[in-house]
């Protein structure tokens, strides 16, 4: 996965953590610190949750494996059309 290539995408991961989760699938992409935080800032100037990734896929940034991931959405019905 290109990070350079993710794009904001409209959306919010719902406020409950467990419910959240659930809508997340592996395989995850690990990233670095440095890098979340980049992405982390850019969703917050997007006003957002979400991604499109370089294949048209949602998804989004967490913490997740002991560091940080980008995270695809199972149902994948965000995507730009």
């Amino acid at each position: 996965m290109n990070i350079e290539s993710l794009k904001p995408h409209k959306g919010h991961l719902p406020k409950d953590f467990n419910a959240a989760v659930r809508l997340l699938k592996r395989p995850y992409t690990a990233i670095t610190e440095n890098q979340f935080v980049e992405l982390r800032d850019t969703l917050e100037i997007a006003k957002t949750d979400f991604f499109i990734d370089d294949n048209g896929n949602v998804v989004t940034i967490g913490a997740a494996d002991g560091g940080y991931a980008v995270m695809p959405l199972i149902n994948n019905n965000l995507k730009q059309g």
